[in-house]
Order: structure tokens, then sequence, then C-alpha cells
């Protein structure tokens, strides 16, 4: 689930993939964004948004017009400044909003991202302890089956207990 947004230049959006991951953020390209007025309302509304500013994201023009328009509609955001002397280049964002180091906001997000992973998941079922090994059971014999008297069978001769089959005896 997502926490919000970074916005990247396209020059940058590979090494912005752990930030998205280690803060829950979607990472979103400004040359894959279609309307630019569609996207600064849905950006407006999200409850994070952080922009990657490089100096290659400066060349962009797409990216810049972005942020020009989220400039005046958009609160606040992350900054995250790949080289020191990007800020600069986009001087038409507030200076109120804060601004972090992309080496400092990249171990943060590593950091996050194994905290969770050591972290029992949340969204799986407990499991049960294994049960310990047990001797197999032994084999038993199977009895032979019961046979039962059907219709179609001839009735069974009655017992007559006085007259007993003759039994030769020899000596």
């Amino acid at each position: 689930m997502s926490n919000g947004f970074l916005i990247v230049a396209e020059a940058d959006r590979n090494a912005a993939y752990d930030l998205g991951d280690g803060f829950g953020l979607d990472v979103i390209g400004a040359t894959t964004l279609g309307d630019h007025e569609a996207t600064v309302a849905a950006l407006v509304g999200a409850a994070n948004v952080g922009v990657v500013l490089s100096n290659a994201a400066a060349q962009q023009a797409d990216f810049v017009a972005l942020l020009r328009a989220l400039a005046t509609r958009l609160g606040g955001a992350q900054l995250i400044v790949v080289e020191p002397e990007a800020r600069t280049a986009f001087g038409f964002l507030s200076d109120t909003w804060p601004t972090m180091a992309f080496q400092l906001a990249h171990e943060r997000a590593i950091a996050l991202t194994s905290r969770r992973q050591a972290a029992p998941s949340t969204n799986d079922p407990p499991h049960a302890a294994p049960l310990p090994p047990q001797a197999p059971e032994p084999q038993r014999a199977e009895p032979a089956p019961i046979e039962t008297a059907t219709e179609d069978a001839p009735p069974a001769a009655p017992h007559d207990p006085e007259i007993a089959p003759e039994i030769e005896i020899r000596a």
C-alpha cells in the first residue's frame, strides 16, 4: 500500500526505486504522466509527496513544468537533492519545503526496508510450530472381508447337533 508519491525525472528514476520501496511511496516519472493538471490535483490530495531534484532533472522540461505547477498548489513536499547545487536550479520551489540529501534518504530507506523484512509480517497468518517427528505406526494386517448371504444364495442347511460327522480314528 502506498503512503504517497515520489516524483522523479527520467534520469533519476532507477535510483529512486529504493527510496520508494523504503518510504512506501509510488515512484512516478514526469514523462509517464498525462495531463499535468490532473496529476497536480491527484498529488495535492496525497498524504506524502517527495521530489527528487538533480542537475539532470533541471534539464528535463516536462519535469520542471510539473514542479512549477505543483509549487503554487501543493502545500509541501520532501525535497531529496542528489547534488547540492541542484536545489538552486529549482528556486521557484518554496524554501519552507524540507530538504534532504539523496545519500541520507537512501540510507534511511534501506534501513526501513531492512526493518520491515526482519519484522514478522502482519499480512501472513501466524504459523503453528511444526509437530515433532513421530515413529511410523506399525502396519496392521487387513482383516478378510466378511461375506454375507445374499438373496440369490441358497439357504444354509440347518445345524443338527445330534448328527455328527463320521470320524475314523486309527491307532
